[in-house]
């Protein structure tokens, strides 16, 4: 697959990162909320 076109390669990479970045976003939504729910009221 090395004849890709720098068009495919950057829409990819745009695909990935946006995918990356909605699964930090959600993660850290978990993580936060776990971290809160173990906090003593």
């Amino acid at each position: 697959m090395k004849n890709r076109s720098p068009e495919i390669e950057k829409s990819f990479g745009a695909e990935k990162n946006n995918a990356l970045h909605r699964l930090t976003h959600f993660l850290q939504g978990v993580f936060i909320s776990l971290y809160y729910n173990d906090l003593p009221n």
